[in-house]
This record gives C-alpha cells, sequence and structure tokens, in this order.
C-alpha cells in the first residue's frame, strides 16, 4: 500500500510506502525485513527440526527469486527472507516441507504423507502462497 506521506510507515499489519519511495528508502526496508526474518523465520525452523527431529546440517535464508525454501543435504535448508510477509501457518508449512526433504529429497506421497503428518496447514498454506506469493516480491 502507499500514504502520501514521503516516510515508509510500519504498522502491526501492513507497510505503506510512499507513493515515490527512493532507492534508498528500498534498501533500507529490505535490510530491516531480513534481519526481522533471521530472528524470526530461522528460530521457527529449528524449533520445528527439534520437534520432529528432522535435522539440517545448516539453515539460512535466502533472496531466490524462484523458490520459497531449498533443502540440500550436506548443506541444510535456506528459507527465503520474504517469507516473512506470510501468515505464521504459511511460514510453519515451509519450514516443515523442507524439513520433510530430509527423509524424502522428492515429492513423492511418502514425502507428501509426512508433511500432512507434521502440519495441517499444507492445503491453505499451498492456496495462500499461490494466491499471494507474488505481492512478497514487491521489494525485488
Amino acid at each position: 500500500d502507499t500514504h502520501s506521506q514521503n516516510h515508509i510507515r510500519i504498522t502491526s499489519s501492513e507497510i505503506l510506502l510512499p507513493r515515490k519511495e527512493t532507492a534508498a528508502q528500498i534498501d533500507h526496508l529490505r535490510r530491516l525485513l531480513n534481519e526481522r526474518a533471521r530472528e524470526y523465520l530461522l528460530p521457527r525452523l529449528e524449533k520445528h527440526a527439534a520437534e520432529t527431529g528432522l535435522t539440517p546440517a545448516a539453515t539460512d535464508l535466502s533472496n531466490a527469486k524462484t523458490f520459497w525454501g531449498v533443502c540440500r543435504p550436506h548443506t541444510g535448508i535456506r528459507l527465503n527472507w520474504r517469507l516473512i510477509g506470510a501468515p505464521e501457518y504459511v511460514a510453519d508449512y515451509v519450514c516443515i516441507h523442507e524439513l520433510c526433504h530430509l527423509r524424502h529429497p522428492d515429492h513423492s506421497p511418502h514425502f507428501w504423507h509426512l508433511v500432512n503428518t507434521l502440519t495441517p496447514h499444507t492445503d491453505n498454506a499451498k492456496s495462500w502462497l499461490k494466491a499471494h506469493g507474488r505481492e512478497l516480491f514487491v521489494l525485488g
């Protein structure tokens, strides 16, 4: 959303950009959101790892333009920092989805069974990402 003032305004439920934001303002907001994502998403991923017993080699954030998370056995799990803008159940779903790849590196029926066993939000989260995921890329 936009507003008529010349600064970025962050409330508990939205980020309001000025109608003509500067590159410096966008860079500042991107850095701020990346820091918040690190504080929010990585502990959430680690909590799910502890609860499920599925422990990645490492965890980090990504700046990917094409995926929400990636899991590789030797380098660990990376979550897209833009998930900071998604509802909690969506972030939880992506965490669980990537953790399940530690046991099943594919999208086989066994993989989906494990995902659905560990989170009740699979269908809703996938629908939310399909409907709203592009909105999370507004900051590039």
